[in-house]
This record gives structure tokens, C-alpha cells and sequence, in this order.
């Protein structure tokens, strides 16, 4: 029976999200494509009866040979996101990749792409505004697209908790810098995974925006506060000094969270550039959708539950770029 199942394939099934996709897939009898570069992060899987990986550069020259694998795909989950701190590059990188996969699916008849996308609204960063743009192009031919809109993912392993935990764990105070102001609403790792599970199960997200993430808003201070006071036991305080903005600047705060985390600068500014967003649930709250959806664990539960999985060395993913 299995074996005449349709596959899904996963782009971007070696990422932080898609590992963990990939792996809840599996695991749950799933017949998966995944098309990837880095096959060493899928190795695990080896033992895995239905499961293939395929390497095929994502460019408009091999439009053809990839509409030939994913001829025996009905779904395919989109969640490639190139990070770079040059702005253009990873722009233009990710519009020419999402374009080549949405004439690729819609020639192999592909029936549901499923994207994780960014939540923001108002003036986002490049990066969020990016993700929308995306989301625009993978919906431009006739197959039909659910786009889950998600902010700072947190869970163990991922480049948003590194950063956090980073600086919650150095800072003596936090800075009040101008641009740290944005409003986010975060999502725990395995919330995120579930919805992205839904929206394979559930015909009504087909076409739609979906928003995800906890209830409270946070700015980028309280969650360092939140994380500080839980995990480290102590009380950051926000304090304003004059000038800061001018001695920190975005691209040296993100060169001073390269410095004391594992995470390279490339993957910190866009990171750090987008705490100045609204990553906030608008107009297209999941709820609308579906009014049973499974609500989001609190973003302190969330730092407890990762906390707890890195201490014990069950990291079932990590940031890649």
C-alpha cells in the first residue's frame, strides 16, 4: 500500500525546520522526496525504507528534470530560506530558487505547495519582506498554496534561540536601541512542525494565509528578560545611554552576536536587522481557518522546553546556512 502512495517532496529539508519536518514525516510512515545539496544532515535516515533524496541544482535550465521527479509528488513543503548579509544576494537568490520550484510543481502537476513564510506587517525588514515576496511568487501558477506565516521560531537548536540565549546569558543590562522596538509573537519548534502537519491533513488551508504563534506579544527586550529570568536567574534590566544607537549600530551588534555565539555573522544580521519589525498575527489569524486548530504553547514555555532538550543533549536540529 505504501508504496503507491504519492510522495511529498521537501525542499529545504536539511534547514532547521525541515530537518525536523522531515524526521516527523518519516517517522510517521510518510513517502518523502526530499531535494537537498547537503545529504550528510539527512544520514540518519539511511535506515528508512521510504524515503530518496535528489541532488538537482535549483535553475530554470533543469525546469524539465525536475518537473520529472516531482511527477510522482501530489504536496511539496517550500522552506528554503537563503540567509546572507548582503541584502541583494539572498533576495535575489530566493525569488530565482521559488520561481524555478513553482514552474517545476505546476509542470509535474503538483496539487498543494505548502510554504512557511514570516509574519510581519507595516514596514519589515528586508528579510520578512522577502518571505512575502516569495510567498507571491510560489502562488503565481495554478497549484494551490497554504502559506503559514510564523515568527522567531524557538526551540532547541534554532539560530533565534542561540541569539537569545546568548545575550541573555552575557548582558550585564539591556541597551534601549532604537531599532529593538519591533513587536513579535514567537512559536515553539514543535507548534510550528504541527501546523505545517495540518496543513497536509486538512483541505481547508488549501489557498490560504495562515498566521501562527503565542498569544502574548513580546518585544525582542521582554524576551530576553523572560529567557534571562528563567534560565539564568537574574533580572535584566533596560537601561538608556546616550548615543547608543550611534556606538551600536545594527551591523555591529550583529558582528558582537557572531563573536560570543556559534552563529556566523551572515546568519546574524538579517536576524538582528529584523528586530525592528512587527512580527505580529493580523489579518489572517489561523482561527479563521480553522477555529480547532491547536493553540501555541506561552514563549516561556517554549525557552523552558529548549533549555531543557539542549541540557540533555537532545538537539534534534540546528541552524544551517
Amino acid at each position: 500500500m505504501l508504496e503507491n502512495k504519492p510522495k511529498i517532496a521537501v525542499f529545504g529539508a536539511t534547514g532547521y525546520v525541515g530537518l525536523i519536518l522531515v524526521n516527523r514525516l518519516v517517522q510517521y510512515g510518510c513517502s518523502v522526496k526530499l531535494f537537498v545539496r547537503n545529504k550528510r544532515r539527512l544520514l540518519h535516515l539511511k535506515g528508512y525504507e521510504h524515503f530518496e533524496m535528489c541532488d538537482i541544482e535549483l535553475i530554470e535550465d533543469n525546469i524539465e528534470q525536475l518537473s520529472e521527479e516531482l511527477s510522482v509528488c501530489d504536496t511539496l513543503y517550500y522552506l528554503i530560506h537563503s540567509m546572507s548579509s548582503n541584502i541583494k544576494d539572498f533576495v535575489c537568490v530566493d525569488m530565482a530558487i521559488a520561481l524555478v520550484v513553482a514552474k517545476s510543481a505546476k509542470k509535474a502537476n503538483v496539487e498543494h505547495i505548502i510554504y512557511l513564510g514570516g509574519l510581519g506587517s507595516g514596514a519589515l525588514s528586508d528579510h520578512l519582506n522577502s518571505r512575502h515576496k516569495i510567498a507571491r511568487i510560489l502562488g503565481s501558477t495554478s497549484v494551490d498554496l497554504t502559506e503559514i506565516r510564523a515568527g522567531i521560531i524557538v526551540g532547541a537548536g534554532s539560530a533565534s534561540f542561540e541569539i537569545i540565549k546568548t545575550l541573555g546569558k552575557k548582558l550585564l543590562f539591556i541597551p534601549r536601541l532604537s531599532y529593538n522596538d519591533g513587536s513579535f509573537q514567537p512559536i515553539d519548534i514543535d507548534d510550528a512542525i504541527n501546523y505545517l502537519m495540518l496543513a497536509y491533513h486538512n483541505e481547508k488551508y488549501k489557498n490560504q494565509i495562515l498566521e501562527v504563534g503565542s498569544k502574548r506579544i513580546l518585544t525582542y527586550n521582554q524576551m530576553l528578560i523572560i529567557y534571562a529570568n528563567i534560565v539564568v536567574k537574574k533580572k535584566l534590566r533596560v537601561f538608556y545611554l546616550p548615543f547608543m544607537d550611534f556606538f551600536i549600530p545594527k551591523d555591529r551588534f550583529a558582528k558582537l552576536v557572531a563573536f560570543f555565539s556559534s552563529i556566523p555573522y551572515a546568519l546574524a544580521v538579517p536576524l538582528i536587522k529584523g528586530v525592528s519589525s512587527n512580527a505580529i498575527i493580523d489579518k489572517y489569524p489561523i482561527e479563521n481557518i480553522d477555529p480547532k486548530a491547536p493553540p501555541c504553547i506561552s514563549y516561556a514555555e517554549s525557552v523552558k522546553k529548549a533549555t531543557q532538550k539542549t541540557e540533555e543533549g537532545l538537539v534534534e536540529s540546528f541552524w544551517a546556512i
